[in-house]
């Protein structure tokens, strides 16, 4: 069978101290697949995070940062933590695979190497890894899809306050691309739902808070329920669980405040979470007239409320002039 063009080919990264083991891997995989090479766990993480290869033969044992080390790495990072991983290894002591498939390998190819089976293992886990993909994009459709009439309910309920969670979504997924969050369609996707919870709520009240009419303390409690009861709605559906804590969580404090059960701190509150904290409220009073810059410099003052990370990539995008370049929201007379 020819091989198949250099530019449709998978790359493989394979990372050993060994110069022998690198001349021998690149000479089995030559042929197949476009081949990268790294004697050591540094230089193997900058290759990685420049250009992502499709899978990685990495040996265990190596000064500085060994197998095991690099690969939690890798793992914990959402933008690599899908790129499957094989140890190359002469260890065959329970433990030592336990403690790589702990550190997220997804096989091991014991040293000597028989070119078969290395051919045939890359083989298997691209395509595993192929399929994996492949599901996880007809799921996001199948899920935009679904949601979609949901959506558009919630935009004829209230266009002007489904504009700015339009705006909200818009910001919320350029803020988790540049906190390296995986998946930010998904905290866009929590933004436009966080507000499913106004399906629940009297029309007598949602009529006051449009009007900007003072609500009593009962009807404050209600409304107040609103990430609640979307929360309750979503995770009902599979693939959503992780939208609706998103969500849950949203209106609750950098600091653990926010809810009765005040039982979550910073680095257990999800990021998509904190990321729709300091989204909604800078939407909300940008929609209010507020100077871009001059609100974040005001946020940045709360250290309390908001996670300090996110506002800081937040100003670095409204020094870009990303506010600019915001869906538009309809005017009242245009939404009824």
């Amino acid at each position: 069978m020819d091989p198949a063009p250099r530019q449709d080919r998978a790359t493989i990264l394979v990372v050993d101290d060994s110069p022998e083991v690198l001349c021998v891997m690149a000479a089995v995989l030559k042929d197949h697949y476009n081949v990268q090479v790294a004697d050591n766990g540094s230089e193997a993480l900058d290759l990685i995070f420049q250009a992502p290869p499709n899978l990685i033969l990495m040996d265990v044992m190596m000064p500085e940062m060994d197998g095991y080390q690099a690969c939690a790495r890798l793992k914990a990072d959402p933008l690599t933590r899908d790129i499957p991983v094989l140890f190359l290894t002469s260890l065959d002591r329970d433990e030592d695979e336990a403690r790589g498939f702990q550190a997220g390998c997804v096989d091991y190819i014991t040293k000597p190497f028989r070119a078969p089976l290395v051919l045939a293992r890359v083989r298997t886990h691209l395509e595993q890894s192929r399929l994996r993909l492949v599901e996880r994009e007809l799921v996001e459709k199948t899920l935009k899809g679904s949601l979609a009439l949901v959506v558009e309910m919630l935009a004829i309920l209230d266009p002007v306050a489904f504009g700015r969670a339009r705006q909200q979504a818009d910001l919320a997924e350029r803020l988790a691309v540049a906190l390296r969050l995986g998946e930010p369609w998904m905290v866009g996707l929590a933004a436009v739902l966080s507000h499913i919870g106004l399906l629940a709520i009297p029309a007598a009240i949602l009529d006051k808070v449009r009007a900007q009419s003072p609500l009593t303390s009962a009807e404050r409690e209600v409304y107040s329920r609103v990430p609640e009861i979307g929360y309750r709605l979503l995770r009902q559906i599979p693939r959503l669980e992780e939208v609706a804590e998103v969500i849950y969580y949203s209106q609750k404090n950098a600091n653990g405040t926010g809810f009765p059960e005040d039982d979550r701190w910073l680095d257990q509150i999800p990021l998509g979470s904190r990321i729709l904290r300091v989204t909604f409220d800078f939407i909300s009073s940008f929609a209010a007239g507020a100077e871009p810059r001059e609100k974040v410099r005001d946020m940045l003052n709360y250290t309390a409320w908001y996670d300090m990370a996110v506002l800081l990539a937040l100003k670095d995008l409204v020094d870009q002039g990303v506010t600019q370049h915001l869906p538009p929201v309809p005017t009242p007379e245009a939404g009824s």
